[in-house]
């Protein structure tokens, strides 16, 4: 339980990359632990090149080979997103980067590990003042789920579909070698 003087969350999730807000403020003595103090953004990564050849990638292996990172057109896609990002929000990254409580997570993948570094290169272009420094934190937790014996095959709507099919009937299930649904969700 938290205290009248513990600190506030405020985390922001980006897709692939998990940017948290932590700041500094005193929760107020009425506050309800149960509710969440805390701010989450998510950001999906730009077009990768797996995805531009409709080629399914996520074993670990293949997910951080640099070759597998963004195209491209997927760079920009994430300059865009991340200053469309940044003006809906810039006071409230302001405050939390001015605390120390700005954070970034991001899968191991090279997708979402470029998507995370083009953000912060955005983040620190907009900012243009000293500050704390940001550090893109890699979690393993936040990779793809396994597609088993799918990896590497396109064209991967069609496989995605069928899938998806066998989770919507068996989210328990793993066939084809498959992570279950159910095991891919803490």
């Amino acid at each position: 339980m938290k205290s009248a003087d513990s600190p506030m969350l405020i985390p922001l999730l980006l897709a692939g990359a998990l940017v948290t807000l932590h700041t500094a403020l005193p929760l107020p003595a009425q506050a309800d632990p149960s509710q969440p103090m805390a701010r989450y953004f998510g950001m999906r990564h730009g077009e990768s090149v797996p995805s531009s050849q409709q080629r399914i990638c996520s074993a670990m292996a293949a997910g951080i080979d640099p070759r597998n990172g963004l195209t491209e057109r997927g760079r920009q896609e994430v300059q865009e997103s991340s200053d469309a990002w940044i003006a809906a929000h810039g006071d409230t990254i302001r405050r939390a980067w001015q605390q120390g409580g700005l954070w970034i997570v991001s899968s191991p993948f090279s997708r979402s590990r470029e998507t995370a570094e083009i953000l912060v290169e955005r983040l620190q272009h907009w900012h243009r003042q000293q500050g704390p420094a940001l550090a893109i934190r890699l979690d393993a937790e936040l990779r793809e789920r396994d597609f088993g014996r799918f990896e590497g095959q396109s064209p991967s709507g069609p496989l995605y579909r069928r899938i998806w099919d066998q989770d919507a009937a068996n989210p328990e299930g793993n066939p084809w070698g498959v992570e279950s649904a159910a095991a891919a969700l803490p």
